[in-house]
């Protein structure tokens, strides 16, 4: 019985292990063009070379398709530095917003 159990437990930790993998090399990635300093699409083939380097060839989803990383790895760094400029031009308009609304208190 505890044969089973480790064997099962080392099973479920299998697909966590690769989840967690993808998500460290897309949040890696995405870092360098959100301060600028690259381009989403350097950022892509940043990422196809890490998932390379960590044995990330493929996956299969619940429906039992094969899908190659470099027909899905664009989707998540294009996401993640979407996001991180939509957040960015939030936060700048907040502080905008609270000088301006700085301005009016010290002159009334």
């Amino acid at each position: 019985m505890e044969t089973i159990e480790l064997v099962t437990a080392t099973h479920c930790g299998v697909p966590r292990g690769v989840e967690d993998r993808y998500r460290q090399v897309v949040s890696e990635v995405t870092a360098i063009p959100l301060l600028g300093i690259d381009t989403r699409r350097q950022a892509t083939a940043r990422a196809m070379k890490r998932f390379a380097d960590r044995g990330l060839w493929s996956f299969v989803d619940r429906s039992g398709r094969s899908w190659q990383m470099t027909s899905y790895a664009e989707m998540p760094v294009r996401t993640a530095v979407g996001r991180g400029a939509i957040e960015g031009q939030a936060d700048r308009a907040a502080r905008r917003r609270r000088r301006h609304r700085d301005r009016l208190h010290r002159t009334a």
